[in-house]
């Protein structure tokens, strides 16, 4: 089985990592330079996990978000929206 990993924003724009599967996942965190390596190790069920991201997904007009910032993220870390339509 693939590994799966979530990555959530919420609504202020807070991320959430979620794993589930044998992969590595890093988060470098340069506000702290004697320590910014950090490795992710909580494992989540496959199913919960993907139960989480079953819906709703986006569609083509999530593109359009009238948010710059948002826009702009997306197109630096080559985001696409994720269902019908896309």
């Amino acid at each position: 089985m693939k590994p799966v990993v979530i990555m959530h924003y919420d609504e202020k724009g807070w991320l959430d990592v979620r794993i589930s599967g044998e992969v590595t996942v890093l988060t470098v965190d340069d506000r702290v330079p004697a320590d910014r390596v950090y490795e992710h190790t909580i494992q989540e069920d496959r199913d919960e996990l993907l139960a989480f991201a079953d819906g709703p997904w986006g569609n083509i007009n999530d593109q359009r978000s009238d948010q710059l910032r948002v826009k702009l993220h997306r197109l630096e870390h080559g985001l696409a929206v994720v269902g019908e339509g896309a």
